[in-house]
């Protein structure tokens, strides 16, 4: 165990910073499990709101949009596994990479009109806004 191989050193050695490093991971699987926060741009106009995320790396098929309520959710998962077939296998790497982000949407969105795109590692969205009633001119109202 890791601990017991720490404590049964020399107290008068001298610590070697990589080593040390090096003993501390040496006891973990070679599992990479990475989440990351993917950058975002929102920009509105008088119709719509336009989002766009990058995410490369991904399929579309390995990213999950979901609105509900006012809570728009974009995640993503990427199973990767790595695997030397020619030789015996002496190590196998997995990489898992994954995200999740999520966003109050204002009240005038029309969720069930949202438009999704995935091109080159950029996911776009464009929400279009509800229209808004006009405020109707004044009628006046003749006496019977």
């Amino acid at each position: 165990m890791l601990v017991s191989h720490l404590k049964n050193r020399p107290a008068s050695s001298i610590i070697n910073f990589d080593e040390l490093f090096d003993e501390l991971f040496a006891h973990r699987p070679n599992v990479s499990n990475r989440n990351f926060m993917p950058a975002v741009n929102i920009t509105e106009s008088d119709t719509s709101f336009h989002l766009d995320m990058a995410i490369p790396g991904f399929t579309k098929e390995e990213v999950n949009i979901k609105i509900e309520k006012n809570l728009l959710t974009i995640s993503g998962e990427k199973k990767e596994e790595s695997v030397d077939e020619s030789k015996k296998i002496k190590r196998k790497e997995f990489h898992y990479k994954s995200f999740s982000r999520s966003f109050t949407l204002s009240d005038n969105i029309q969720s069930d009109k949202v438009e999704a795109k995935y091109d080159n590692g950029v996911l776009n969205l464009n929400i279009p806004k509800k229209e808004i009633e006009k405020e109707k001119s004044a009628v006046e109202v003749k006496i019977a």
